[in-house]
């Protein structure tokens, strides 16, 4: 079926990914068969209201939208659909604080925001029973069964929770290094990481930064690396977190009912996506088969999906 039009010219349709590092839009035309033709994308900080606060995230939005429009060169061509996926708009509050502030900035005629797992889904398989597992600076497991409930587990943020999060992982990789219980290379590399001469020098750079949690999340990445080269107190830390986001990604499928099926799950988020060693363990200890398993490296493809919907239902 042919795309709908606006006159003359194809819809724009606009998906955000805004999470607790980076927000990421993509603006796009929808064509056959499901695919879009991308015309550009922008990058901002962090979306993610709890962290930063409504105001803060919706700047980084509109900042996003904005550099994809540039990118674009579209200029103020009005766009039909926005559906913005927010890390922490699962909290229906949250959710309706952030709609009313992207309403009045207008980046859409029709803009819905939605949870930051709600695209995974999209992007795994348009309907029927699957699970989606996110981590990046946070964490979080969404399932959907086959009535189409969708149930979530985690992402309340890392005060509370992100088990298996960049953030607990850089946690994991400081608290060893000050324990004593690290290796001399995960040592070096997490103060390297932080920017601590030596490790006497941590707990002042991460309390003095302006973003600690942020800060702390950025150890994960060199710990995972060291993991896959075998280092031991590394593994250690790597197997933590694999175990953990196994536990919620189990929970996920329990909440729907769907655990032992053969569903697919799908993965994303900057750490999972990142590091093979902890993808391939989660699978393991969750009893998921390789073949099961999907990457989603852009989460604003689940977005466009979701707004290209909407666009033929409006």
């Amino acid at each position: 079926m042919p795309s709908p039009t606006v006159g003359d010219a194809p819809p724009l349709l606009i998906g955000v990914d805004a999470g607790g590092t980076k927000t990421l839009a993509t603006i796009a035309q929808p064509g056959e068969r499901g695919l879009f033709c991308v015309l550009g994308q922008g990058l901002a900080g962090s979306g993610n209201p709890l962290s930063a606060g409504v105001p803060q995230a919706v700047d980084a939005i509109g900042s996003a939208i904005r550099d994809a429009r540039a990118s674009a060169g579209i200029g103020a061509a009005p766009a039909q659909v926005a559906v913005i996926a927010v890390a922490g708009a699962a909290n229906d509050a949250v959710r309706k604080e952030v709609a009313w502030q992207a309403e009045r900035a207008g980046f859409a005629e029709r803009c819905t925001i939605e949870s930051d797992a709600t695209p995974l889904l999209a992007v795994a398989a348009p309907e029927g029973p699957c699970v989606g597992l996110i981590s990046g600076t946070g964490s979080v497991a969404i399932a959907r069964n086959a009535d189409g409930e969708i149930l979530r587990r985690g992402g309340w943020g890392y005060l509370l929770g992100d088990e298996g999060s960049g953030y607990a992982i850089g946690r994991a990789t400081l608290r060893a290094v000050l324990g004593q219980t690290a290796g001399e290379e995960l040592v070096r590399a997490a103060c390297r990481a932080i920017g601590a001469d030596t490790p006497a020098d941590l707990p002042r750079t991460v309390h003095q930064s302006p973003q600690p949690h942020r800060l702390v999340a950025s150890s994960a990445r060199c710990a995972l690396e060291l993991a896959a080269a075998g280092e031991p107190s590394a593994k250690a830390i790597a197997e933590q977190a694999a175990a953990a986001l196994a536990g919620l990604l189990k929970e996920a499928e329990q909440a729907a009912g769907i655990a032992g099926g053969s569903h697919p799950v799908v993965v994303s988020g900057s750490v999972l996506l990142g590091s093979r060693l902890l993808r391939e363990t989660v699978c393991r200890l969750a009893g998921v088969s390789t073949e099961r398993l999907r990457q989603a490296h852009d989460a604003t493809v689940g977005c466009l999906r979701i707004a290209a919907t909407r666009l033929e239902t409006s």
